[in-house]
């Protein structure tokens, strides 16, 4: 500051006093600088930080946003609101002591964040089915927009699908970011329109051969619904072909593993596989073992559903795979067959 410094000389016995004389003398305040860093680039959602902006002589440093919608100030610390750039200015004001130290600012520049979609699988649909929701999900919960990549096997409108026609087609999830998100990657996921039936539409039953090389097995196939079907049957790399609505009788058949796909007239997608046995009769086989005495005998029997077993001219008929039987003393005449006479007879 300023003041008058007065110079004065009162005199003795030989001297008059002097003349005052003052002068002025000017304080001048100290100078001080503020040190403030350049900001490193932030993403918005970051956490509030520390602006650590200091001066020379100590004092507090204040601070004022140049836009306190996108960043603010909390005291010492920057507040994100939005994506976008913004200055700070750093400002120390002085006191008695300092002058105010010319004022700082350093630009904070605020980048968009990233953001992904989840999008469950949709897999198959029956282009009959009535129309489905989609639901992908933005990480950050913006709201999904989507896409078909082909408009002719079925369209979406805001996120329901409707489908036109059987194929394979995209459904594009898409999220094209705001003021504070950049846009997300899209996300695709198939999506298969075909033709199906309930996996009981179809009934198939297998009678075997009733003896080796008779080639006289079958397969019925039956439809609870009548439609126009065509079934390729496939055995020892042969195929035949064969139509029909409600039922299919195959008859002549020898044993092996038979496949048989079934399409249906108009579907371009569809077709159901089955593979089927028809097995051909073990032959006959007796196993004997008699006890210690000699008065029964075991007989183990191979082959056969039924089977007809004379002992010394009595007849027994049974199904059992094992059956103890009475022997006489002396010779026992023994003839074992089956229902079915191509099996022959063991004795």
């Amino acid at each position: 500051g300023n003041t008058i410094i007065t110079v004065s000389q009162a005199g003795n016995a030989i001297y008059a006093p002097a003349a005052n004389v003052s002068q002025n003398l000017t304080v001048n305040k100290l100078q001080q600088t503020i040190t403030f860093n350049n900001f490193p680039n932030k993403v918005y959602g970051d956490a509030d930080f520390e602006i650590g902006a200091t001066s020379s002589s100590g004092l507090p440093i204040t601070y004022v946003s140049s836009n306190p919608s996108i960043a603010s100030i909390l005291g010492t610390k920057v507040h994100i609101l939005s994506a976008g750039s913004v200055n700070i200015t750093a400002i120390q004001v002085g006191n008695l002591t300092y002058d105010a130290a010319p004022n700082m600012v350093r630009s904070l520049t605020i980048n968009k964040a990233q953001q992904t979609i989840s999008f469950s699988e949709i897999g198959f649909k029956n282009y009959n089915d009535p129309d489905f929701n989609v639901s992908a999900t933005s990480s950050v919960g913006l709201p999904i927009t989507y896409r078909s990549t082909n408009t002719n096997i079925a369209t979406v409108t805001g996120n329901k699908v409707h489908l036109i026609a059987e194929g394979n087609v995209s459904i594009i999830a898409m999220q094209v970011g705001n003021t504070n998100y950049n846009a997300a990657p899209d996300v695709s996921r198939e999506l298969v329109v075909g033709y199906s039936l309930p996996a009981s539409n179809f009934k198939l039953q297998a009678t075997d051969e009733t003896c080796k090389t008779s080639n006289n097995g079958t397969i019925g196939i039956t439809a609870t619904q009548p439609l126009s079907y065509t079934a390729v049957i496939t055995s020892n790399n042969k195929n035949s072909t064969q139509t029909f609505s409600t039922s299919l009788q195959l008859t002549g058949l020898d044993a092996g593993v038979y496949s048989i796909c079934i399409t249906v007239a108009g579907s371009s997608t569809y077709k159901q596989c089955f593979e089927v046995i028809i097995k051909e009769p073990k032959d006959l086989a007796v196993y004997s073992s008699v006890n210690k005495d000699g008065s029964q005998v075991l007989l183990r029997l191979e082959g056969g559903a039924s089977y007809s077993i004379n002992l010394n001219g009595q007849v027994i008929t049974t199904t059992q795979q094992e059956i103890l039987l009475p022997l006489i003393m002396g010779t026992n005449l023994v003839k074992i067959s089956t229902d079915k006479t191509c099996q022959g007879t063991i004795e």
